[in-house]
């Protein structure tokens, strides 16, 4: 491709297409020293997954995107007539959850050996793995 008008997007919006040498590849990151490409792991998230921000500080390198979840959530502790059940009647009725984010589909995380139990520990959140959320396959080093 040379540099070239295009039309994106669902107004057809044209925009210049150009491309370029890219300064960093994933394949220079390992071959700087700064990581042991022998001892790097990638887990591949086949569904969406519910992680603490934290898991990053386990990863030496990421490629992820985040998608927004919310779901309904009810307080009924002390209701007895469940069909009645309404805003205004002094019971609580049904309200959206904050706002969580989630690692998408097909992000991959690159993590040290050492570093693997932690991730997956992170990764394992019972009640989202109910639902169909937060499952992921492992890459052992040296395989592609």
């Amino acid at each position: 491709l040379t540099d070239r008008v295009v039309f994106i997007g669902g107004e057809r919006s044209a925009f210049r297409l150009s491309k370029e040498p890219a300064d960093f590849m994933v394949e220079k990151f390992f071959e700087t020293g700064s990581v042991d490409a022998n001892d790097i792991n990638r887990v591949y998230l086949t569904s969406h997954c519910y992680v603490d921000a934290a898991i990053y500080e386990h990863c030496d390198f990421a490629i992820t995107s985040t998608k927004d979840f919310r779901c309904l959530t009810s307080d009924f502790d002390n209701t007895e007539e469940f069909h009645n059940v309404e805003k205004g009647t002094g019971r609580k009725a049904l309200i959206r959850s904050e706002k969580f984010n989630l690692l998408k589909r097909g992000s991959v995380l690159f993590v040290k050996t050492a570093e693997l139990p932690k991730v997956e520990s992170m990764l394992e959140h019972k009640a989202f793995h109910q639902i169909g959320y937060n499952y992921y396959q492992i890459n052992p080093k040296n395989q592609k």
